[in-house]
Formats: C-alpha cells, sequence, structure tokens
C-alpha cells in the first residue's frame, strides 16, 4: 500500500441485478452488460504510478454498475476497463483480471505492464484485463478537494511529532474527513473492497465468463481475497502477490513497523559489507544505529536539501520506500550518508517520495476505501497511546503505523468488513517476500490460515514488495498452477 490492501445478506432480484448473500452478480435487462471495446484514453491526469508503455493492441471500454448494491436500480456509476488479447488461438485457458494496489492508483494499464512481469506461458494461454476500481482515476473519481498541504508525501504517511505528540495529525485527519465529508459526494461512501469486489464480478459477467481468474499485488490481493470470499464459485486460478492480512487494508498499515523491521536487515548487511563505500557501520546492529541516530539528529535540527527539508521523519519515509527493491540499496545508503554527513546534493531528495505531493482522487479514495471497509476508533488518545509502544518497539517507522488517520472522524461504513472465508475450492495462490516492507510476511501467513485448505503459500526467502513471478522456483511454480489449474503444496523458494 501507497501512503504506506463486506458481507450482507440479501435475497433480491431487482431490474435485472440479482443479489445473493454477501455478494452480487449483476446483469443488465436479464443479460451480460454490453462492451464496446475501443481506443484506450490517456492516463488520468496526476496518478502516483510511473507511466505504463501502452502496448498498441490493449483496448478499452466502460461498464456501468450500481452505485449501492442494495439498491441496483437507482444511481449507477462507470467503470472504464481493458483488455490485451495475448492467448495463443486456440490455447486460450481463461480470461485474467490484473488488480492494482494502493488502494487509489490507476489500473487501467496493468495489461500492457504485465507483458513483463508475468510468465510467457501464461500470456500465451490468457487474454488480460484491467480496470480503474470505482472511484479512482478514470472509474467516476472521486474528489474531496483537500487542500494541498494535506496531500504531501510528508504528511501523507501520518508520522508523530519527534516526542511522539500527534495534535498535528489529530488535526489533520479532522480537515481531510471534514472535506470529504463535505464535498466527496454521494459516491463516496460507497468505494469500499466489497464494492469494488461486485464490480469485479460484473465484469466477468459481462465478459460472459462463468469463472474468472485475478492476480493482484498488495492491495490487490485483498480485494481478491474479498473476491473469493464473496463469489467462492466465481474464481478460477487466483494469484495473489505481497499480501494484505485477511483483516485488511488497516490491519496492513498496522503491520508496517513488523515489517519494515524485518527487511531492513537486509539492506543493513548489504551496507555493512560496503562499509569503506558508505560509512555506515562494518556490522549490521551499527548500520541501523546509524541509521537511527540520524533520524533523531535531523529531527532536531532538520537539513535543507535544495528546496526541500529533511527532518528524521522524511529520512524513515525515505528509508522505508526505498527498502522496496534491492535495486534501490545504493541510493538508500548515500541518502543515509549524506544526510549522516549533512552533505546531500541539491538533487538528493528529487526521485523520493518526501518531494511528492499526492493527487486530490488518491488521497480521496484511498481514504474512502480505508474508512468505508473498517470501523476505526474515534478517540485520538487510543492512537496517542498506540503511538508510544509502537514507537519504542519499532522505530525505524516513527510510530506511524498506529497513528490516526481521517478514517477516526469520518461516518460509520454502510456493511461490516468481508470475513474472509476458507470454503470454496482450492484455488488461491498466495506468494510473499520474507522481508517485504509492505506488507509483512506475517499478513501472508495469517491470510493462509484464514483462506484454509482453498489456499497455498510460496514463501521467498528474500526482500522488497512485489515477488518476481518469472524466476526459476516461483516463476515455474506460478507457470505450473495457471496452466494445470491445479493448486501447488506449500513451496519454499530460496
Amino acid at each position: 500500500m501507497m501512503r504506506i490492501g463486506t458481507g450482507v445478506r440479501v435475497v433480491a432480484a431487482l431490474t435485472g441485478v440479482l443479489l445473493v448473500t454477501a455478494g452480487c452478480s449483476a446483469t443488465d435487462g436479464g443479460g451480460a452488460p454490453t462492451l464496446a471495446w475501443g481506443s484506450c484514453p490517456p492516463p488520468a491526469a496526476g496518478t502516483t504510478t510511473a507511466p505504463v508503455v501502452v502496448d498498441p493492441g490493449q483496448q478499452c471500454a466502460k461498464i456501468t454498475v450500481p452505485v449501492d448494491y442494495s439498491h441496483p436500480g437507482a444511481d449507477t456509476l462507470q467503470l472504464t476497463v481493458s483488455r490485451l488479447q495475448t492467448s495463443t488461438p486456440g490455447e486460450h485457458l481463461g480470461d485474467l483480471i490484473i488488480g492494482q494496489g494502493g488502494p487509489g492508483e490507476p489500473g487501467l494499464d496493468l495489461p500492457s505492464e504485465a507483458l513483463t512481469t508475468l510468465p510467457a506461458a501464461v500470456r500465451d494461454h490468457f487474454d488480460l484485463y484491467g480496470l480503474d476500481y470505482r472511484g479512482m482515476a478514470g472509474s467516476s473519481p472521486i474528489r474531496c478537494g483537500i487542500d494541498e498541504s494535506d496531500r504531501q508525501a510528508l504528511v501523507g504517511v501520518p508520522y508523530p511529532a519527534p516526542d511522539g505528540d500527534i495534535t498535528a495529525d489529530i488535526a489533520r485527519a479532522h480537515r481531510i474527513a471534514d472535506a470529504c465529508l463535505q464535498h466527496g459526494g454521494t459516491v463516496l461512501p460507497h468505494v469500499t473492497t466489497a464494492n469494488i469486489a461486485r464490480d469485479i464480478d460484473r465484469f466477468r459477467t459481462a465478459l460472459g465468463d462463468d469463472k474468472i481468474s485475478y492476480t493482484g499485488v498488495s492491495y490487490g490481493t485483498y480485494v481478491g481475497a474479498v473476491y473469493v470470499s464473496l463469489f467462492p464459485d466465481h474464481a478460477d486460478r487466483v494469484l495473489l502477490n505481497s499480501v494484505d492480512p485477511p483483516g485488511g487494508v488497516r490491519d496492513g498499515i498496522e503491520n508496517k513497523g513488523l515489517a519494515v523491521d524485518q527487511a531492513f536487515p537486509w539492506f543493513a548487511r548489504w551496507a555493512a559489507e560496503r562499509d569503506g563505500d558508505y560509512h555506515l557501520g562494518s556490522t549490521a546492529d551499527e548500520v541501523r544505529s546509524t541509521t537511527l541516530a540520524t533520524s533523531s539528529a535531523l529531527n532536531t535540527t532538520p537539513l535543507t536539501v535544495g528546496d526541500h527539508t529533511l527532518t528524521g521523519n522524511a529520512l524513515l519515509l525515505g528509508v522505508q520506500s526505498l527498502l522496496e527493491q534491492p535495486r534501490y540499496f545504493p541510493l538508500m545508503a548515500g541518502l543515509i550518508s549524506g544526510a549522516a554527513t549533512r552533505n546531500l546534493p541539491a538533487a538528493a531528495l528529487s526521485g523520493l517520495p518526501v518531494a511528492r505531493v499526492f493527487p486530490d482522487n488518491f488521497v480521496s479514495s484511498q481514504d474512502a476505501v480505508l474508512c468505508g471497509d473498517t470501523a476505526w476508533p474515534a478517540d485520538p488518545a487510543q492512537y496517542a497511546a498506540a503511538v508510544t509502544g509502537n514507537l519504542r518497539r519499532y522505530p525505524l517507522t516513527g510510530g506511524s503505523p498506529v497513528d490516526i488517520w481521517p478514517c477516526a472522524f469520518w461516518s460509520k461504513p454502510l456493511e461490516p468488513a468481508v470475513t474472509i472465508s476458507s470454503t470454496g475450492p482450492a484455488k488461491v495462490l498466495l506468494v510473499n517476500n520474507t522481508g517485504d516492507p509492505s506488507t509483512a510476511y506475517a499478513g501472508a501467513q495469517a491470510m493462509r490460515a484464514a483462506l484454509g485448505s482453498r489456499s497455498a503459500l510460496i514463501t521467498v526467502e528474500g526482500v522488497g514488495h512485489g515477488v518476481p513471478i518469472t524466476g526459476d522456483c516461483v516463476g515455474r511454480t506460478v507457470e505450473n498452477y495457471f496452466l494445470s489449474g491445479a493448486l501447488p503444496p506449500d513451496t519454499h523458494c530460496g
């Protein structure tokens, strides 16, 4: 998750939309929704992700879905969806939807991106589909009119003050919640993971598929887990990569301290082996101590770097972001080393999230999901107390995983959180690094337990967020699963 991934029992048939226990399967006028494929729109303005080279064969369409699935005859919204037909003629095994992370990120161009991330054999046998989730990017985007100062990356993840005080975070959470209450519109309360899963099932219906395959990374894994819980008989092959816990995005945020604590030693060992270059320490413990001491010093006396100010919290945010991939380790080591000596070039922060301002739609839709999925405590004192303990246990994340979010002042969710279910066909394959700095390995283990015998877990001894699935051990296991449809046993890849 950046800035870092509901069941109702209704039985009704209204205006051609069938609502079933916990989920729903929707059609228009007794038939499947019509998809008119054509050219794709340009990327939504101000998105958070790097641009994707769009394959010329990718096409797009619109699907109309209910705003509120419990009242399907009322207001509707439009989803923008995409496809890339890549399966070899005569060898088509199914359709594969690729879900995005975030929440809040666009997903329309993920089929094109998957040309370089999926095993070739999977691409040869599955047509690829993507979508912008409801309320995000090109799918009826919501915007709360959040002030730019409250969308800066340095406050996008709430960090306590160096002494643990969260007064400023409380005020910011109030401002964002108030803005969304006043300007978020009628769609905002319905931008939830459960409704995203229902939209995916409507997409399946529009494609004419009895079953749909799905893969997602990070928050996309929680979407997949909710989908297979609401629609167990509609899911074919499901791959969840870098897995959110079964409690959803809030639990994933709270796991961030553990995740970073387990990922950082991979970097620390790497840096210790290069002490002659970076001078952070000759052991992993020394590298950790240098990092924490530098953060503490910057919180006392921030460092001006070009047009930006580097505080200790900003350094920790940069470290967490750069732990996402081992290829960023040299940049991270240079950042910590330069901060420790107070000698950073003016351009040193330009490519880091500390220098970014998030788009209104990203913050608005992300908070809509976070707050619409789960009820959060309303008492600020509860967060303040949690920060004290978390900061002591996980100093590398500065108390941020349990800090206050706008959800403390949000309207109550419209329905209970979805219970991840172990009932259904054995079709869900999980994969996670043991040193994932965003989705802790413990979250994948918890999801494996919640899904029970219908799932299997590939444990990868490695660091980074988003496991490459084209390598020997992981790639071979994933490829065999997609081609055969048979779930492998729990697997360990060194």
